[in-house]
Protein backbone atom coordinates (compact mmCIF):
# COMPACT_ATOMS: atom_id res chain seq x y z
CA UNK A 1 0.00 0.00 0.00
CA UNK A 2 1.23 3.62 -0.92
CA UNK A 3 0.01 6.54 1.03
CA UNK A 4 -0.41 9.68 -1.03
CA UNK A 5 0.24 12.67 1.58
CA UNK A 6 -0.63 16.12 -0.29
CA UNK A 7 0.66 19.14 1.61
CA UNK A 8 -2.13 22.11 1.35
CA UNK A 9 -1.58 25.87 2.31
CA UNK A 10 -3.48 28.59 1.19
CA UNK A 11 -3.76 27.91 -2.37
CA UNK A 12 -7.15 28.55 -3.77
CA UNK A 13 -6.75 26.61 -6.56
CA UNK A 14 -5.49 22.67 -7.70
CA UNK A 15 -3.63 22.85 -11.00
CA UNK A 16 -4.70 20.36 -13.92
CA UNK A 17 -1.63 18.74 -13.72
CA UNK A 18 -1.46 18.18 -9.67
CA UNK A 19 -5.26 17.14 -10.48
CA UNK A 20 -3.81 14.19 -12.90
CA UNK A 21 -1.43 12.80 -10.38
CA UNK A 22 -4.43 12.80 -7.84
CA UNK A 23 -6.43 10.63 -10.10
CA UNK A 24 -3.52 8.38 -11.05
CA UNK A 25 -3.06 7.94 -7.37
CA UNK A 26 -6.55 6.48 -7.05
CA UNK A 27 -6.29 4.62 -10.32
CA UNK A 28 -3.09 2.68 -8.73
CA UNK A 29 -4.51 2.18 -5.31
CA UNK A 30 -3.22 4.82 -3.34
CA UNK A 31 -4.97 5.91 -0.35
CA UNK A 32 -5.02 9.82 -0.20
CA UNK A 33 -4.16 11.99 2.81
CA UNK A 34 -5.09 15.72 2.91
CA UNK A 35 -2.59 18.23 5.35
CA UNK A 36 -4.46 20.86 5.53
CA UNK A 37 -3.04 24.12 7.37
CA UNK A 38 -6.31 24.63 9.66
CA UNK A 39 -5.62 28.59 8.81
CA UNK A 40 -6.73 28.14 5.50
CA UNK A 41 -9.78 26.67 3.88
CA UNK A 42 -9.56 23.71 1.90
CA UNK A 43 -9.29 23.98 -2.09
CA UNK A 44 -12.19 24.62 -4.24
CA UNK A 45 -12.12 20.96 -5.71
CA UNK A 46 -11.37 18.73 -2.77
CA UNK A 47 -14.90 17.10 -2.95
CA UNK A 48 -13.82 15.87 -6.13
CA UNK A 49 -11.45 13.48 -4.08
CA UNK A 50 -11.82 10.91 -1.34
CA UNK A 51 -9.16 11.66 1.45
CA UNK A 52 -8.95 8.78 3.93
CA UNK A 53 -7.86 10.96 6.64
CA UNK A 54 -7.53 15.13 6.88
CA UNK A 55 -4.89 16.03 9.43
CA UNK A 56 -5.01 19.60 10.48
CA UNK A 57 -2.67 19.52 13.71
CA UNK A 58 -1.17 22.95 12.62
CA UNK A 59 1.39 24.04 14.88
CA UNK A 60 1.56 27.47 16.88
CA UNK A 61 4.32 28.83 14.39
CA UNK A 62 5.31 27.50 11.14
CA UNK A 63 7.33 24.56 11.25
CA UNK A 64 7.14 21.92 8.26
CA UNK A 65 8.38 19.00 10.50
CA UNK A 66 5.24 19.18 12.80
CA UNK A 67 2.79 18.67 9.36
CA UNK A 68 5.09 15.29 8.53
CA UNK A 69 5.10 14.09 12.28
CA UNK A 70 1.12 15.03 12.25
CA UNK A 71 0.54 12.60 9.38
CA UNK A 72 2.31 10.06 11.00
CA UNK A 73 0.12 9.27 13.38
CA UNK A 74 -2.54 8.30 11.16
CA UNK A 75 -0.89 5.56 9.07
CA UNK A 76 0.26 2.22 9.65
CA UNK A 77 3.64 1.35 10.35
CA UNK A 78 5.23 -0.44 7.55
CA UNK A 79 3.46 1.35 4.60
CA UNK A 80 5.26 3.65 2.22
CA UNK A 81 4.32 7.36 2.03
CA UNK A 82 4.69 9.75 -0.69
CA UNK A 83 4.74 13.33 0.03
CA UNK A 84 3.71 15.96 -2.12
CA UNK A 85 3.06 19.64 -2.36
CA UNK A 86 0.80 21.40 -3.49
CA UNK A 87 2.32 23.02 -6.45
CA UNK A 88 3.77 19.64 -7.90
CA UNK A 89 3.13 17.26 -9.74
CA UNK A 90 4.27 13.38 -10.69
CA UNK A 91 6.32 12.53 -13.71
CA UNK A 92 4.11 10.20 -16.16
CA UNK A 93 4.08 6.43 -15.51
CA UNK A 94 5.01 7.38 -11.95
CA UNK A 95 3.40 5.13 -10.52
CA UNK A 96 5.00 2.41 -12.41
CA UNK A 97 8.60 3.73 -12.44
CA UNK A 98 8.98 3.36 -8.59
CA UNK A 99 6.73 0.29 -7.49
CA UNK A 100 9.98 -2.07 -8.22
CA UNK A 101 11.98 -0.18 -5.75
CA UNK A 102 9.21 -0.20 -3.30
CA UNK A 103 8.75 -3.98 -3.69
CA UNK A 104 12.41 -4.74 -3.38
CA UNK A 105 12.37 -3.36 0.54
CA UNK A 106 16.01 -2.61 -0.19
CA UNK A 107 14.98 1.18 1.28
CA UNK A 108 13.49 2.94 3.92
CA UNK A 109 13.67 5.93 2.50
CA UNK A 110 14.44 7.56 -0.89
CA UNK A 111 15.01 10.97 -2.09
CA UNK A 112 13.44 11.97 -5.54
CA UNK A 113 14.73 14.35 -7.75
CA UNK A 114 12.70 17.47 -8.60
CA UNK A 115 12.60 20.14 -11.27
CA UNK A 116 12.32 23.15 -10.60
CA UNK A 117 10.35 25.38 -13.00
CA UNK A 118 9.64 29.39 -12.87
CA UNK A 119 7.31 30.64 -15.38
CA UNK A 120 7.83 32.82 -17.27
CA UNK A 121 11.22 31.15 -18.09
CA UNK A 122 12.65 34.61 -19.37
CA UNK A 123 12.93 35.14 -14.92
CA UNK A 124 15.00 32.50 -14.24
CA UNK A 125 18.35 34.57 -14.89
CA UNK A 126 17.17 37.09 -12.42
CA UNK A 127 16.91 34.58 -9.79
CA UNK A 128 20.29 33.54 -10.72
CA UNK A 129 21.50 36.72 -10.13
CA UNK A 130 19.25 37.22 -6.97
CA UNK A 131 19.52 34.03 -4.78
CA UNK A 132 22.84 32.54 -6.67
CA UNK A 133 21.16 29.59 -8.18
CA UNK A 134 22.20 27.42 -10.80
CA UNK A 135 20.27 25.66 -13.68
CA UNK A 136 20.87 23.14 -16.12
CA UNK A 137 19.18 23.31 -19.66
CA UNK A 138 17.40 19.62 -19.81
CA UNK A 139 14.20 18.40 -21.82
CA UNK A 140 11.46 17.03 -20.08
CA UNK A 141 8.68 15.11 -21.51
CA UNK A 142 6.09 16.76 -19.62
CA UNK A 143 6.80 20.09 -19.85
CA UNK A 144 9.87 20.10 -23.02
CA UNK A 145 13.45 22.10 -23.22
CA UNK A 146 12.95 24.16 -19.40
CA UNK A 147 15.66 25.61 -17.02
CA UNK A 148 15.85 23.16 -14.14
CA UNK A 149 16.58 25.31 -11.30
CA UNK A 150 19.31 23.74 -8.80
CA UNK A 151 18.95 20.47 -10.62
CA UNK A 152 18.72 17.87 -9.49
CA UNK A 153 17.15 19.04 -6.45
CA UNK A 154 16.51 15.57 -4.54
CA UNK A 155 14.09 15.32 -1.94
CA UNK A 156 12.85 13.16 0.68
CA UNK A 157 9.36 12.42 -0.61
CA UNK A 158 9.01 8.39 -0.26
CA UNK A 159 9.98 7.13 3.06
CA UNK A 160 8.41 3.77 5.62
CA UNK A 161 5.97 4.98 8.08
CA UNK A 162 7.68 4.08 11.71
CA UNK A 163 11.05 4.12 10.50
CA UNK A 164 11.66 7.60 11.30
CA UNK A 165 10.75 10.79 12.60
CA UNK A 166 10.89 14.84 10.64
CA UNK A 167 12.58 17.48 11.67
CA UNK A 168 13.25 21.22 10.87
CA UNK A 169 10.78 24.28 10.85
CA UNK A 170 11.38 25.28 7.39
CA UNK A 171 14.07 22.52 5.53
CA UNK A 172 12.85 19.60 6.62
CA UNK A 173 14.92 16.27 6.73
CA UNK A 174 13.77 12.68 8.42
CA UNK A 175 16.75 10.79 10.30
CA UNK A 176 15.78 7.34 10.54
CA UNK A 177 17.03 4.23 12.49
CA UNK A 178 19.31 2.99 10.21
CA UNK A 179 21.47 5.54 7.41
CA UNK A 180 22.40 2.78 5.37
CA UNK A 181 18.33 2.49 4.48
CA UNK A 182 18.32 5.94 2.94
CA UNK A 183 19.01 5.74 -0.69
CA UNK A 184 18.07 8.06 -3.81
CA UNK A 185 15.62 6.80 -6.27
CA UNK A 186 17.55 6.46 -9.79
CA UNK A 187 16.24 9.54 -12.17
CA UNK A 188 14.49 7.09 -14.21
CA UNK A 189 12.11 5.71 -11.45
CA UNK A 190 10.48 8.56 -11.18
CA UNK A 191 10.55 12.75 -10.58
CA UNK A 192 8.78 15.23 -9.17
CA UNK A 193 8.18 18.48 -11.07
CA UNK A 194 7.96 21.54 -9.33
CA UNK A 195 6.46 24.42 -11.40
CA UNK A 196 6.12 28.02 -9.27
CA UNK A 197 5.28 31.49 -11.28
CA UNK A 198 8.28 33.91 -10.44
CA UNK A 199 6.35 36.49 -8.86
CA UNK A 200 5.07 33.47 -5.98
CA UNK A 201 8.81 32.28 -5.84
CA UNK A 202 10.30 35.84 -4.61
CA UNK A 203 7.07 35.77 -2.09
CA UNK A 204 8.18 32.28 -0.86
CA UNK A 205 11.72 33.06 -0.15
CA UNK A 206 10.96 36.33 1.49
CA UNK A 207 8.48 34.42 3.76
CA UNK A 208 10.75 31.71 4.94
CA UNK A 209 13.59 33.87 5.49
CA UNK A 210 11.37 34.98 8.11
CA UNK A 211 11.26 31.82 9.60
CA UNK A 212 13.49 30.31 12.44
CA UNK A 213 15.06 27.26 11.36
Amino acid sequence: MLYFVLHHGNERNITPELANTLREAVKHGCKLILSQDSRFEPFEEYKEFSFEHIVDDTPAAPDFAAFQNAVLKVIPEGEWILWVDFDEYLCNNFFEKVKPYLDSKRAWVYQVTRINIIEPQERVDDLIKEYGWRYVMIDVPEYGKVKAINFPDYQTRLSVAGKGKWYGKVHDLIVVENGFKQKTLPFDGGYILHRKSYEKQITDNALWSTYTP
